[in-house]
């Protein structure tokens, strides 16, 4: 076979199978990485529904210790006598349960069961049936009994209205005057909550995992509690079906599960001992584009091969196999005795030019230049041999390098970005504030992914608290002292009650210096947060507000006034651990805007000169749009900022309250 022959057949396992291998790799690993990221996207939402069932169930916990320690409760039960206890005590703790039933809509029943399993009170939002007042027999209440904590907390379908409920329940032990001296407090009954699991419905009703897949929770029973609300479930698995569901759930591990007719890819967790979450990703959608990736990789591969091979084979060709024709007939006139080659110009600089150059000058002299011609030949041989060592092991460790770049990277964007979904979760939800303040609007822009900016909102009755923060820092520093000054606030506001700005400031400071041991000389960090409280009352038409470095802005029939804070943060070392703030009552009156505005807003730098935006400037905005809707104001405040802004780079974190009153 001649040599263009061979070179044909040469390339072909050299290009083709190369590149085919190349191809089936690349398919592999995009099905793999593929796979691998639903999995990890899985663990995510078992992970965020966990974390945000957890923090409810602790709620739940807080709210009935402090239903527990009421002044009536434990009244109700220091009276042996039964008819006293009726007629002097029931009404009064009755109404307390209306109290807690209005702050908590979603605390629908409140109960004190005594030992016995008798009700000996009863509360409810609505008509709900009592179908037993005796609970002693039934299955929940024996397991109560059993539960050696005080805390007791179960999920379950409540027999009384035949829907899922959170039953939530606490010992109580109170001395009577018959006991007092014995030196022991005896066991007088148990307050139980039943809570609709509204907390869990909101996660899964409309939650897709993938395109197809969804997620539901489960009683121990294999009963479906709580499913997609776009997809029908049955009420209960199999027991073959549920078996293998929960051996997942203890393992904490994927399966392959087929039910309901398809392919499902599974993983669940348990949820204490009487709820189980699971995750359904459809195998339909792990599979869905992957045929359409395996063409277009073929494709590829293929339109290569037939882009590389005439290629090589023209570059071959040109380069090596002609010259060694040329040398081939040389040869063969030398071998035949005739010296007198024609001579011929190439343009190879290259190994093989150098030979065609020997060559013609071995033929006028072989003896003398062949032996130098092998010595050269091996010399750069191992020249060659050295550099190529040389650079394969700096290549290696540059190739290595990289990849633990890229890795870091990749785990410091995946914490900052679920540093994200944190922050964003501490939120409030502005509904309930809509409902009494309908014209309002929330500007929260940070700087970075995370930041340092948050706002806060509470709403009980008629009353509506707001509180805008804006802690050290920005990036995930500033996220971080976000969730030690929320904390605060919700413990301040919720849990202890207080409402008045000044006091909810003084606190606050107070719960700050101490959280990050800022209140001994040995301070390690020196961090705080200005803010802004305001107080709506609709009822009484007041306004209160106090601040910490940060203002009130009121805009009245075309006059606006700027009420400032106190001159004092919170939280920092040179901060006293007793500083007071100022409370400022207002009179609302109708038509009245209010603005709160962290200091990104003003200290942006724009314009042609490169100045901070600006007090003046903010003022004028909000005065010339004070009429139009809050919604459209933001829309206008939002394109004033980013045109003012410009391509300059962004200076701190920025959040805007409005509300018009």
């Amino acid at each position: 076979m001649k040599l263009r022959g061979q070179l044909a057949l040469t390339l072909v396992p050299m290009v083709v199978l190369p590149l085919f291998v190349l191809g089936w790799m690349a398919s592999e690993y995009l099905v793999e990485s593929r796979r691998q990221s639903t999995r990890d996207e899985m663990d995510t939402l078992l992970q965020q529904i966990e974390t945000n069932a957890n923090t409810h169930l602790t709620a739940v916990r807080a709210n009935l210790s402090l239903f527990s320690h009421a002044n009536l409760v434990t009244n109700y039960l220091g009276v042996e006598e039964a008819e006293t206890r009726y007629t002097v005590f029931q009404a009064p703790l009755l109404q307390l349960f209306a109290d807690y039933a209005s702050a908590y809509p979603e605390y629908y029943e409140f109960r004190i069961l005594m030992p016995d399993g008798y009700e000996d009170a009863r509360y409810t939002q609505g008509e709900i049936p009592n179908k037993a007042e005796e609970e002693g027999e039934t299955p929940y209440f024996k397991r109560l009994k059993e539960e050696k904590a005080d805390y007791y907390t179960e999920f379950m379908i409540n027999p009384d209205n035949g829907q899922p409920a959170l039953l939530a329940t606490k010992r109580l032990s109170v001395q009577t005057a018959s006991r007092v001296g014995l030196g022991k407090e005896a066991l007088r009954a148990y307050i139980a909550l039943t809570i609709q699991p509204d907390f869990l419905a909101r996660q899964v009703h409309y939650l897709h995992v993938g395109r197809r897949g969804f997620a539901f929770f489960a009683d121990p029973t294999g009963r479906i509690l709580i499913g997609p609300k776009w997809r029908q479930l049955p009420e209960r698995l199999d027991d073959e079906d549920w078996g293998f569901l929960t051996t997942l759930a203890a393992e904490k591990r994927f399966d392959h599960f087929g039910w309901m007719g398809k392919n499902f890819l599974v993983k669940g967790i348990p949820l204490g001992k009487s709820l189980y979450l699971f995750t359904a990703m459809d195998e339909a959608d792990l599979s869905e584009g992957i045929d359409s990736l395996h063409f277009q990789l073929v494709g590829i591969t293929v339109a290569a091969i037939l882009l590389l091979f005439p290629l090589l084979y023209g570059v071959l060709q040109h380069r090596f196999v002609r010259p060694l024709l040329h040398l081939s007939e040389a040869s063969q006139q030398v071998g035949q005795g005739d010296f007198a080659i024609k001579f011929t110009q190439t343009d190879q600089n290259n190994e093989l030019g150098s030979l065609m150059q020997a060559f013609y000058t071995m033929v006028r002299d072989l003896d003398r230049l062949h032996a130098a011609l092998r010595e050269h030949a091996l010399r750069l041989e191992e020249k060659v041999a050295e550099r190529t060592a040389e650079l394969n092991v700096k290549n290696s460790a540059l190739e290595q390098s990289l990849v633990e770049i890229a890795y870091a990277n990749k785990k410091i964007q995946d914490s900052i970005q679920y540093a994200q979904r944190i922050q964003q979760a501490l939120l409030p939800d502005w509904s309930p504030v809509r409902e009494r303040l309908a014209d309002s609007f929330v500007l929260w822009e940070p700087r970075d992914v995370v930041g340092g900016d948050i706002y806060f909102a509470d709403v009980q009755g008629d009353s509506v608290l707001l509180a805008l923060l804006d802690c050290t820092g920005h990036g995930v520093p500033g996220a971080f002292m976000t969730m030690i000054a929320v904390a605060g606030l919700k413990r301040i506001v919720r849990d202890e009650g207080v409402r008045n700005p000044d006091e909810v400031l003084k606190l606050l400071n107070f719960s700050v210096k101490t959280t990050l041991q800022q209140d001994g000389e040995q301070a390690r960090s020196n961090d705080g947060l200005d803010a802004a409280i305001v107080v709506i009352d609709r009822q009484s038409r007041h306004i209160l507000f106090a601040g910490a470095k940060l203002s009130l802005i009121t805009i009245q029939q075309g006059r606006l006034q700027v009420i400032k804070g106190d001159n004092r943060s919170i939280g920092y070392k040179d901060s006293c651990l007793d500083d007071r703030y100022t409370t400022h009552r207002l009179v609302s009156e109708s038509g009245m805007v209010c603005y709160l505005a962290t200091d990104g807003v003003v200290d942006q730098l724009g314009g042609p000169k490169g100045f901070a935006f600006g007090n003046k400037r903010f003022q004028a905005q909000l005065l010339a749009q004070a009429s139009d809707a809050m919604e459209q104001q933001k829309s206008a405040l939002q394109t004033v900022l980013r045109d003012y802004q410009g391509e300059m780079e962004r200076m701190d974190d920025l959040t805007v309250l409005g509300f018009r009153v």
